[in-house]
């Protein structure tokens, strides 16, 4: 089964819901099991045109299953708040 983050980036955002709090220092989900996020960062939404890199050559679901295999089960995705103003 994949993990929540790869189902969010093949499903449409307002069908896709989850929880993560906080127990002391912990990261935790809906049932109070704690969470190890282990993340990937993915350039693009920092640049000028505000498109994840690779996109134009792979697929979505191609560089989500490539993520999820190389043992990721969170993506960070910077962003520049200049290239959303501009």
């Amino acid at each position: 089964m994949k993990p929540l983050w790869v189902c969010i980036l093949q499903t449409p955002l307002a069908l896709a819901t989850f929880e993560l709090s906080t127990q002391g220092r912990w990261i935790v989900d809906e049932v109070g099991k704690r969470v190890q996020l282990a993340c990937a960062s993915w350039y693009g939404f920092d640049q000028r045109d505000l498109c994840p890199g690779g996109l134009d050559r792979q697929p979505l679901d191609a560089i989500s299953d490539l993520v999820f295999d190389m043992g990721f089960n969170c993506v960070r995705l910077p962003v520049s708040l200049a290239a959303v103003l501009e």
